[in-house]
């Protein structure tokens, strides 16, 4: 064999067996025609056993070795049968034998070359066995159909569990769902195609259970006849799958219980880094991005920061392996949180740290909670030791607890009573049960039980004693009881006095005109006062109380009873809802035969008690509006005082004709009509000082019919009944007039809507004790002004409040809720009543009555006798005195300026002084009434006092203190309503200054 074909059958060593033997025989030396037939023969069988073989091992590597083998060993046997058949024919021709012998020395060197070659490629293949086999990855060849060309162990055990050959040409589809197989088959082909290297981490569903692989794809042509496969290289990551998993749900249920737990929790990094759990940012008022950024310092007390920060330093230096302190913080609205906190550090396998953890429990309540227990615990205590009463603690009536009065009671000390069974109270066993028997039977019942009894002191007296228990814990008798304990010993003493005196209160409950009755513990009248028995038609004596005096079946809805047996007095009172009378019921406890208590109850109809009541309640609260009204009427004054008075003289001051004028005669009309306001006002407080005269109030109604017609649309009808010879009444035209227009206007709202009629009547008419019995009037003759209308009407728990100050139901823009009010005091001022009469849908009708009065003849002489003082010259001197500088200097221009010499003085004292020092220097003193330190009544009769006769005049805005009858009686001249016109001003001073007496 030539050196060509050794190096030819060595480079194709790996591949075919048929072709390796196939190229040994085409590289001979000297091969003839004949030779080459020879071979091709050879050839043909080698294929047919090449093909068997590869069925029977469907190893590729197993094939290639025996194919080549057989080649071999073909091959020789066909060399030696050519040259024994040379030799046979060829035996004379020498030079052939020599060429015998040199091939058969060539033969032989070439079966010792193929030896070695075959040694070398068991090795290689042994080699590749081992390295493929010893590999942790899965290894496999697979065509694009989705066959084995090549599988390691690790492939076959995985696949088959069997070696590797044992699934070579076989498909994946035998070892894998039909559906998954297709899916991987075309992703061979699509990483083949790609001619790229594909990776992922794949779960294959393997015979043996679900199986996760890391895996490599890679694309080759494979083997001599380049079959298009792909290589796989996948390792085993099931176990590291499964970690991951137990690793995410693990860190998913911290996750969950960080954020969620009820208990703050903390992480802090060394970097600086610090997260927080939804509990722990609540606790402090923070969200979890705000914690982020905030350092521990800011959020910890200032006086915990160097505890916090010796906690953290014993931990790193590994001093302690955790801490537990307790600890405040700062919310963030600056409250202080109190915590106890739990910490520690996690370290890193080298003992470095990798971050801090704590739990914080908010305990601030709990510390608000213990203080106020401490307190409380500190209150009883206090209570118990200063009680007046014996006071004691029993559990299975075992004395656990005693005040000292327990101890002087019963002349025992503390400690030789505590421990011991409460029997070292009573005379006797029967005593004994008897105090405990009825007890419990009253706690079961009744929650507290109240027994008298008798003890047996120390020195063997006994004394008569009142004991009271209830339960410590309300649903536990065994936490034990406390009792209180009453020397009774002498009101015992005093029993007999009482017994004796029964008869007399008996005599006096059959005398007590209210129903009055005594009722046992459990309810049942024991005893009826004729009055009682009178009330109910009926004595019900043994019966239930509720069944008897009311007809229930079941205990009163407001009954008292329960109380007043526990030893409390009661009053209570309440309506009887099928009378709609009120009643005011009172109880108390007295002792029966039992020990125990049963009630003494009286009742007292006071249903016309409530409606008097009420009655006084609405004069009351409308006198207390009024006196409002009224300062505020005063401070309306005064302001107005300066405005109209300007106004006034510069509408003197200015030409006729001009702007100016003209502006100031606006300021002086809008100020008059300020002034008639305010005069609203104080009727609506009655302190306006409204002369009343005989007036008939037919001729006012009329006018105002007259006024209302032009103002309210056609389609409402106004009729009218106006009795045209009604007897005069006392009263100021001007209210009257506003009484009218209020009631028509409020008339005219209730039918705006949908149109209607308004009827208004006056009539005289005569009251009798009948009509007047829920009045505010006496029996007599009165004028009765009626206003009706068939409107809305006004819902009943309005009409209450109607005559209320700013009370309205109507749209802003229609009412101020002032005009009922001032209706209403107009009317008590005229000395009259009103009343409301309204159905809803049907209309509401208002009636107000005025007394009349008898004709009088008036005299025609005046009691002042007054000179004609127009052409009197004025060269008087007036002392002027009002604490309100504006309006002082105000006075002091209007009369200067018609000739008068006027002193201002804002304090009455000093007005006074100015006075004292020259009683003879002023012809007349005009004072304010409400001033300050000294009023104007005051200094007027200080002045009278040094000046007798001395001409004053009193200005006033409000004043309950002065009205013109006081004004006379004090020898005051002269009184001026705020605010007062230069031209009243003017004439009342020439008036005071020019009248006598």
């Amino acid at each position: 064999m030539t050196l060509e074909g050794t190096l030819l059958l060595t480079q194709n060593i790996h591949l075919d067996g048929f072709f390796g033997s196939y190229f040994i025989c085409l590289n001979q030396d000297n091969k003839d025609e004949k030779d080459v037939q020879d071979i091709s023969s050879c050839l043909i069988l080698l294929i047919l056993i090449q093909t068997v073989l590869a069925r029977l091992t469907r190893s590729y590597l197993l094939t290639l070795r025996l194919m080549t083998l057989l080649g071999i060993s073909i091959y020789r046997a066909f060399t030696l049968i050519k040259v024994y058949l040379i030799m046979e024919t060829m035996k004379s021709n020498e030079s052939l034998i020599s060429r015998i012998r040199s091939l058969e020395r060539e033969n032989t060197a070439l079966v010792q070359r193929l030896g070695a070659m075959e040694e070398k490629f068991n090795k290689s293949e042994e080699i590749l066995y081992q390295i493929t086999n010893t590999m942790q990855e899965t290894l496999s060849v697979i065509n694009l159909e989705g066959d084995f060309l090549y599988a390691n162990d690790n492939a076959a055990y995985n696949m088959a569990d069997s070696k590797g050959h044992s699934i070579v040409s076989r498909n994946i589809k035998e070892f894998l769902p039909e559906d998954y197989a297709e899916n991987l088959i075309k992703l061979y082909r699509d990483v083949y195609k790609s001619g790229k290297a594909y990776t992922q981490e794949i779960l294959i569903k393997l015979n043996k259970g679900d199986t996760w692989f890391f895996n490599t794809l890679k694309p080759l042509n494979y083997g001599l006849q380049k079959v298009p496969a792909v290589l796989s290289v996948s390792l085993d990551i099931t176990e590291r799958k499964k970690m991951e998993i137990t690793l995410r749900e693990s860190e998913d249920k911290f996750k969950y219980v960080f954020d969620n737990s009820m208990i703050g929790i903390s992480i802090a990094l060394p970097s600086g880094e610090f997260y927080a759990n939804n509990a722990f940012c609540s606790m402090l008022g923070y969200s979890r991005e705000e914690v982020k950024n905030i350092p521990w310092q800011k959020v910890t007390h200032p006086d915990d920061v160097d505890l916090s920060s010796k906690v953290i330093d014993s931990i790193v230096s590994g001093e302690r392996d955790s801490v537990k302190f307790l600890k405040r913080y700062i919310h963030k609205n600056g409250s202080v949180v109190w915590a106890n906190v739990a910490t520690t550090l996690r370290r890193d396998g080298e003992g470095k740290p990798l971050y801090f953890i704590a739990s914080i429990n908010d305990i601030t309540e709990w510390k608000k909670n213990r203080e106020q227990n401490r307190l409380y615990y500190q209150q009883i205590e206090s209570i118990f030791r200063s009680a007046p009463a014996g006071i004691g603690m029993v559990s299975n009536r075992i004395i656990i607890k005693v005040n000292k009065r327990v101890e002087e009671l019963s002349g025992y000390s503390e400690e030789e009573l505590i421990g011991k069974n409460s029997r070292i109270f009573y005379p006797s066993d029967e005593e004994y049960e008897y105090v405990g028997r009825e007890k419990y039977r009253q706690i079961a019942l009744h929650g507290t039980g109240t027994v008298e009894s008798r003890w047996k002191r120390k020195d063997g007296t006994l004394i008569d004693v009142l004991m009271s228990s209830s339960q410590i814990d309300l649903n536990d008798y065994s936490k034990g009881f406390t009792f209180t304990v009453l020397d009774i010993s002498e009101s015992k003493k005093d029993k007999a006095a009482l017994l004796h005196s029964e008869r007399k209160y008996r005599t006096m409950m059959e005398a007590f005109e209210d129903p009055t009755y005594i009722c046992s513990p459990d309810m049942h009248i024991e005893y009826m006062n004729p009055a009682m028995v009178k009330w109910l038609g009926k004595d019900s004596t043994g019966q239930l109380c509720h069944k008897a005096i009311w007809g229930s079946g079941v205990k009163c809805s407001w009954c008292i009873h329960e109380k007043v047996i526990a030893g409390k007095v009661t009053a209570i009172e309440f309506q009887n809802p099928a009378t709609e009378r009120y009643y005011h019921v009172s109880s108390v406890p007295i002792h029966n035969d039992q020990g125990g208590f049963s009630t003494l109850t009286s009742y007292r109809d006071v249903t016309e008690v409530r409606h008097l009541q009420l009655k006084l309640q609405q004069a009351q609260k409308m006198e207390a509006i009024g006196s409002l009204a009224g300062g505020i009427a005063h401070d309306f004054n005064n302001i107005l005082f300066p405005i109209v008075g300007f106004a006034e003289m510069l509408t003197e001051d200015l030409p006729p004709g001009s702007p100016e004028r003209a502006n100031a005669q606006e300021i002086l009309c809008a100020g008059k009509r300020a002034v008639d306001i305010v005069k609203q006002i104080l009727a609506f407080s009655r302190q306006q000082d409204n002369m009343l005269i005989p007036t008939k109030v037919e001729q006012v109604i009329k006018e105002v019919i007259k006024l209302s017609r032009a103002t309210i649309p056609m389609n409402i009808e106004i009729l009218n009944d106006l009795q045209q010879d009604c007897a005069d009444v006392m009263a100021n035209s001007t209210q009257l007039h506003q009484i009218g227009m209020n009631l028509i206007i409020n008339a005219y709202h209730a039918v705006e809507e949908k149109g209607g009629q308004i009827m208004v009547q006056v009539r005289e008419v005569v009251l009798g004790s009948v009509e007047t019995a829920e009045m505010t009037i006496q029996p007599g003759r009165y004028v009765r002004l009626s206003v009706a209308d068939n409107g809305v009407g006004i819902p009943s728990e309005n009409l209450k409040r109607i005559f209320d100050p700013y009370f309205t139901t109507k749209m802003t823009g229609k009412g101020t809720g002032l005009g009922l009010a001032v209706v209403y005091g107009i009317v008590r001022e005229h000395r009259g009543d009103i009343r409301v009469d309204s159905k809803i849908g049907k209309g509401t009708t208002f009636e107000i009555y005025f007394p009349l009065i008898e004709r009088k003849q008036v005299s025609s002489t005046s009691a002042v006798q007054c000179r004609d003082w127009s052409e009197t010259e004025r060269i008087e001197r007036i002392l002027l005195v009002d604490d309100d500088t504006v309006i002082a200097d105000l006075g002091k221009q209007m009369l200067e300026r018609v000739g008068y010499t006027v002193n201002a003085f804002t304090s009455s004292a000093d007005a006074l002084e100015a006075f004292e020092n020259s009683p003879d220097a002023y012809d007349l003193v005009i004072t304010d009434m409400s001033m300050p330190g000294m009023t104007g009544d005051l200094l007027a009769g200080k002045l009278l006092d040094i000046r007798p006769g001395l001409p004053i005049i009193i200005c006033t805005g409000y004043s309950e203190r002065m009205d013109r009858e006081i004004v006379n009686k004090t020898g005051i001249r002269g009184l001026l309503m705020k605010p007062v016109s230069m031209s009243s001003l003017l004439k009342e001073v020439r008036r005071v200054l020019d009248c006598e007496e």
